[in-house]
């Protein structure tokens, strides 16, 4: 996107399995999430971001392995 936030989010597993996401967009905001887990689970973050850049992130853990990233800019 073009409204500039730097978003990293780093996952790390049990299993050994380190997952990058880098989502670039274009202000002077960095985020940075770190989720560690002991388990397999599901992972899925939701980070929204407002034109006053107030940011809310929701982290469900379930079973299974997937790992769902949604980044929104209003």
């Amino acid at each position: 996107m073009n409204t500039g936030v730097n978003i990293f989010i780093k996952v790390t597993m049990n299993m050994g399995v380190n997952i990058f996401f880098k989502v670039t967009m274009n202000t002077d905001v960095n985020i940075f999430i770190k989720v560690t887990m002991n388990t397999d689970m599901n992972i899925y973050i939701i980070v929204t971001m407002n034109t006053d850049m107030n940011i809310s992130i929701i982290v469900t853990m379930n079973t299974d392995m997937n790992i769902s990233i949604k980044a929104k800019m209003h």
